[in-house]
């Protein structure tokens, strides 16, 4: 969507959009461009250098001034673009940049451009345990609920069946053009 608007592009390097005196990593001459970061081929580690949450709630308390300084710390694994390595950081990274861009959180930004236009009334980026089934570990425990902050790009959304069957149906009839046919763009 913010593509559509013309508010940033995919080869726009991370380093334009940071806040004055914040870089970003670089390796080999390549600099984190946002498709790097959309496509997990950034090269930045899958969580930031320094977060230190609870293993019950790893994401607490990890805060945009500390993912913006961790861009001081981290090293990349490889030139940015040259190969696939998930990144929550980096998909968290993304959200935010993007959310900074437009002057909201990024759960205002989810719910501005994505949920209420398509009307998914069941499913937001904002903490809230209403109408949540209990998380559960791999073993089948119960488990505390995450609380993402910072991290909120890479995996703060919560959805239902009903809601997830009409982005499904959206991204069907996605038409040619639209930003919903841009996500479904294979990406190199």
């Amino acid at each position: 969507e913010a593509i559509k608007r013309g508010e940033v592009t995919l080869d726009q390097e991370v380093d334009t959009l940071l806040p004055k005196g914040i870089t970003a990593p670089s390796k080999e001459g390549g600099k984190i461009t946002l498709r790097h970061l959309a496509t997990h081929a950034s090269g930045l580690p899958r969580l930031p250098p320094t977060m230190k949450g609870e293993p019950s709630d790893p994401y607490a308390g990890y805060l945009r001034a500390d993912m913006y300084a961790d861009l001081a710390r981290a090293k990349l694994s490889a030139k940015p673009g040259k190969q696939y390595e998930y990144s929550n950081y980096g998909a968290a990274l993304l959200g935010q940049l993007l959310a900074d861009r437009a002057g909201k959180t990024y759960a205002e930004l989810v719910a501005e451009r994505i949920t209420k236009p398509l009307g998914l009334t069941h499913t937001t980026a904002v903490f809230t345990t209403e109408n949540m089934a209990d998380p559960h570990d791999e073993t089948g425990e119960r488990v505390g609920y995450w609380h993402h902050d910072a991290q909120a790009g890479s995996g703060a959304v919560r959805s239902n069946v009903r809601d997830l069957a009409i982005l499904m149906r959206a991204e069907l009839e996605a038409a040619p053009g639209s930003a919903m046919a841009l996500t479904q763009e294979l990406q190199a």
